[in-house]
């Protein structure tokens, strides 16, 4: 959790680009957090600005007093260690709810872990499926426990639709155990959504701004390749990296399938030159509104010091971490476009 403070760091150098325009936001756990401010500061026309605040929140107000407020009750029946007000009101703090002209287009996707499950027909993202093998996949699952909560600019224009937008982002933070489930309105109550899916790559594509898309920038605070010997693993340790074991795995299944879709799309492009013809073949493979899409990775080199909440504990590694999000956003994005 605390290591969303990379994403800061990344943040801080994307906001810097004047030739890197953010369309759309996807994000679970910590990212969460994030993503609901710097969506905010898009919709404001103040990136730069909004980035430089979440840095200023990760360094000055993410210890464990800040984000943590431990309760007896919860604790002794076994929901969770604290309640989630803390991080409400950090974000709460620094949104001003208001219409405001010229606001900015912005497409927020924000992913829950609904702890009863949900029927997939209610998931408004799953909703808009183009793909009828897509759809009809989604139709024979019985429950998924991803639940994607979609948000625009204009959830900021009032304190109802902001609380609903800050709710759904302090769910998909409230790691298990460390905080009680969120109750989310028509979903249930919810957890972590990145106990499901932490870097949720396939939920950046789909509508028209899906459609329009350049590129994807993958943010993530594990590294891409990591052999290292886990002997002598211990507890929160041993935990820590059981719960990254899970977060690359899926993020190495959906960059790869990515990475294979985009080969047999060149493919067929290379053997199908006449256009008419390629959209009648890619409509018969139910592919019609695939596309390439360039996938930008923005991951560490090597793996980031302390667990999930040493940050928590110690403002250096905070500090660390951003630095390195910062650097590592400059390699990255360094030919870019």
């Amino acid at each position: 959790m605390a290591k969303g403070a990379y994403e800061a760091g990344v943040l801080d150098v994307i906001a810097s680009r004047d030739d890197i325009q953010v369309t759309r936001i996807v994000a679970a756990s910590a990212g969460a957090l994030n993503a609901a401010y710097f969506a905010y500061a898009i919709r404001n026309g103040t990136e730069r600005d909004g980035a430089r605040t979440l840095i200023e929140l990760w360094r000055n107000h993410a210890s464990f007093s800040d984000v943590f407020s431990w309760q007896l009750s919860t604790t002794v029946d076994g929901t969770g260690l604290s309640s989630t007000e803390k991080l409400r009101e950090l974000l709460r703090s620094r949104i001003t709810s208001g219409r405001i002209s010229g606001a900015r287009p912005i497409s927020l996707r924000i992913l829950v872990s609904p702890l009863d499950g949900i029927d997939p027909g209610a998931n408004n993202a799953l909703a808009n499926i183009d793909d009828p093998a897509d759809a009809k996949q989604e139709r024979i699952a019985r429950t998924t426990h991803e639940h994607v909560c979609d948000f625009d600019a204009h959830d900021f224009d009032s304190d109802a639709t902001t609380n609903v937008l800050i709710n759904a982002a302090v769910a998909s933070s409230s790691f298990p155990g460390a905080f009680v489930p969120v109750e989310v309105p028509g979903v249930g109550r919810c957890i972590d959504g990145g106990t499901v899916n932490n870097t949720p790559v396939k939920w950046a594509l789909g509508g028209p701004i899906g459609d329009e898309l350049d590129a994807i920038f993958v943010v993530a605070p594990t590294v891409e390749y990591n052999l290292t010997s886990t002997r002598d693993l211990r507890g929160i340790g041993l935990m820590d990296h059981v719960l990254t074991m899970l977060i690359d795995e899926r993020l190495y299944r959906d960059l790869r399938e990515t990475d294979q879709v985009n080969e047999q799309l060149a493919a067929l492009e290379r053997e199908i030159t006449d256009p008419d013809t390629l959209k009648r073949v890619k409509k018969a493979l139910g592919w019609q509104t695939m596309r390439q899409i360039k996938v930008i990775s923005i991951r560490p080199s090597e793996p980031l010091e302390g667990n999930a909440f040493s940050g928590f504990r110690h403002a250096g590694y905070r500090d660390q971490y951003i630095d390195v999000g910062r650097e590592t956003a400059k390699r990255a994005l360094a030919s870019w476009p």
